[in-house]
């Protein structure tokens, strides 16, 4: 009967621990722009401040980890980065980053280019 009790114990402390590491394991993700709603951002300009390529030898030449900066008009822009993206760019592009309106934190990637010489670019148009 001891022996019993012992390996229900024993269980349930694994069924514990793989629930917990489950719930650690989801709570660290970082959310996608998918997650969020597409009309909760804005366009920015950006630029494209370092490359480089990804770690995984099965990706393809292609794939990079970039570093861009946004809210150039402030004397510290912020930085962004995207990691394991399939393009070709090169430090110094200008690139137009997503902006979530209530965190100006939360950011993304959005293509290359320059945004439009009529708009200040600032999330103000």
């Amino acid at each position: 009967m001891v022996l019993k009790n012992y390996s229900l114990k024993s269980n349930n402390c694994s069924l514990y621990t793989v629930i917990l590491f489950l719930i650690i394991s989801c709570s660290n993700t970082k959310k996608e722009y998918e997650d969020y709603n597409e009309d909760d951002f804005y366009e920015v300009q950006g630029i494209v401040t370092k490359i480089i390529p990804t770690s995984d030898v099965f990706d393809s030449p292609r794939n990079r980890d970039i570093y861009y900066d946004y809210y150039l008009w402030l004397s510290k822009p912020l930085k962004g980065e995207e990691k394991n993206i399939d393009l070709m760019i090169n430090p110094g592009d200008g690139i137009i980053v997503l902006v979530h309106k209530d965190d100006s934190l939360i950011n993304f990637y959005a293509r290359r280019g320059i945004i439009n010489s009529g708009s200040a670019g600032n999330g103000t148009d």
